[in-house]
């Protein structure tokens, strides 16, 4: 009994400290009124809505993940765990509108806000082709919906399951998070069991309109105009011409690192004191100076606002965009470049806060129909943690690799 009682105090201990600060998360971000419907938009769904409207970009900015499904799925109860998370999660209910020059959300009734499409592929139709041509359409961010799921069920009996999330209402942490949460809930329908319950989250209506309200300090605004101010657009390589104006047509290439380089990396960066990260962009940075012959460049990287407790299992666009900015040639000596990156990357991050389209109204940079405004390439570090083997009830799931043309 000795032994029992003290190896149960600690979890008990750690348990309340983790309440207690859910609590306090959760109290720092006030709930809206619902009844007040529409809400003005995040400004983050505003820059989706003009690039969308302006530059007709398509498929360019949906989230997509596919998977190959083993063995025989209940199409019912997986169109009924589709309908679920749109009844958890209002923003993938969400559809904009613009009125007296406000960009609007709305939130309509989950039933249909999250749809399934089965589609049963003739013997003669590849699923790949099949894939690759349902990933090239658009959404419609007036009528949605902005959350699709497609089944495509090939001859053999195997399915492939599609699903989409326009990045107005979900980032690449909230695609993980509907994955988890649709496994738990398909499982338990299959299983005739009670739903599971969700875990008391901040919605990401409330957390937008929290952040718009927050203070953005002239130390904010001043720092953004002094670092990109007259910064160029970066040259072509090869000198070739930019088109008039430029589209999302792009391609995807893969290539591994491999062990040894991984092992250099992170003994470079220990006996640095930098991170991975840091020496990724330090060489982003090199290569673009290099292979474009300028010294002066900007390069972006995405940043996540997911710094508290209850943010951690919010759907949504919880992210912003940094916009860096490189003006001198590399010094000799590696250690010392990577530093000053990783402190410049730092010194922007404490900045933040400012939305990236505020950020381009400030600098005021030159416009063209050919190119964005601050910067043309963005650098994307993901670290993938170890997770266990993805299923669906006790269905095998493989991830499979989404071909990116957009």
């Amino acid at each position: 009994m000795t032994q029992d009682n003290k190896s149960t105090t600690p979890a008990r201990k750690r348990f309340s400290r983790a309440r207690l600060q859910e609590v306090k998360d959760a109290q720092a971000i006030p709930k809206l009124d619902r009844s007040q419907n529409p809400f003005a938009a995040a400004p983050v769904q505003e820059m989706f809505w003009l690039l969308s409207q302006v530059q007709q970009a398509g498929p360019a900015f949906v989230i997509r993940m596919a998977f190959k499904v083993s063995g025989s799925l209940n199409i019912t109860a997986l169109a009924k765990a589709f309908e679920e998370l749109a009844n958890r999660h209002e923003v993938l209910r969400a559809r904009f509108t613009i009125r007296e020059g406000t960009l609007l959300v709305d939130h309509v009734q989950p039933e249909g806000a999250f749809p399934l499409e089965h589609i049963i592929l003739p013997s003669n139709r590849d699923a790949d082709a099949a894939l690759a041509s349902q990933m090239q359409v658009p959404m419609d961010m007036q009528n949605g919906p902005l959350a699709q799921a497609h089944l495509f069920t090939r001859s053999d009996g195997e399915d492939v399951l599609l699903i989409r999330l326009h990045h107005a209402i979900a980032d690449d942490a909230s695609a993980d998070i509907l994955w988890q949460e649709l496994s738990l809930i398909y499982t338990a329908l299959i299983a005739d069991q009670p739903l599971p319950e969700l875990e008391p989250v901040a919605a990401f209506l409330d957390v937008a309109h929290h952040r718009g309200t927050m203070a953005k300090t002239r130390e904010d605004q001043a720092y953004w105009q002094e670092t990109l101010t007259e910064c160029p657009p970066l040259s072509s390589p090869a000198g070739d011409a930019r088109p008039r104006v430029f589209d999302h047509a792009g391609a995807t290439h893969r290539f591994e690192f491999g062990t040894p380089l991984l092992q250099k990396i992170d003994s470079f960066a220990t006996g640095n004191q930098v991170t991975p990260f840091a020496i990724g962009l330090a060489a982003w940075v090199l290569f673009l100076q290099g292979q474009l012959g300028q010294s002066d460049i900007v390069t972006a990287v995405p940043v996540s606002h997911r710094n508290q407790r209850a943010l951690m299992q919010t759907v949504g666009p919880l992210l912003n965009t940094l916009a860096l900015r490189f003006d001198r040639s590399p010094p000799l000596e590696k250690a010392a470049f990577v530093k000053d990156v990783q402190a410049r990357f730092l010194q922007a991050n404490e900045h933040a806060t400012l939305p990236i389209n505020q950020v381009i109204e400030l600098a005021d940079p030159a416009r063209s129909a050919a190119h964005h405004p601050l910067f043309q390439t963005m650098f994307s570090w993901i670290t993938h943690k170890a997770s266990k083997p993805v299923t669906l009830a006790n269905l095998p799931v493989h991830p499979l690799s989404v071909p990116n043309t957009a």
